[in-house]
């Protein structure tokens, strides 16, 4: 279970930090913050997968891309592989990180092909909003 928050539009770090505070029962391990222009994310981790590496939200390969999971990806394994073999490098051992590449290829198939538990992804192209 972990807890996810954010905004689009009027928002602010610290009206993030505030939204992460109160979902700390829901992700006491670790917590996580990405903000743009007129979006933020906020996340607090509950560490099931890649306990070490698998700090969210979590940017694909050349950071253009942030996406936030709640839930876990049960054939990420394979996705990884499949984004491997086209080009895609990663940084954790992390299923969410999975959910951060496929938008910059334009192949959302990895995403629709995915096994999930609570599937959830938010995500922001950097610059976009």
């Amino acid at each position: 279970m972990c807890g996810l928050a954010g905004f689009a539009g009027e928002g602010s770090v610290l009206q993030l930090g505030r939204m992460a505070a109160s979902l700390h029962r829901r992700g006491p391990d670790d917590e996580g913050f990405f903000t743009t222009r007129n979006v933020g994310f906020a996340f607090r981790r509950l560490s099931v997968i890649d306990l070490e590496t698998g700090h969210q939200p979590v940017a694909n390969e050349d950071g253009t891309i942030h996406a936030m999971l709640n839930g876990e990806i049960y054939n990420f394994k394979e996705l990884r592989s499949e984004l491997q073999v086209g080009g895609h490098r990663f940084k954790t051992g992390s299923d969410s990180e999975v959910m951060s590449m496929p938008t910059s290829i334009g192949a959302m198939n990895a995403f629709q092909n995915s096994t999930a538990c609570s599937p959830l992804r938010c995500g922001i192209r950097s610059g976009t909003a």
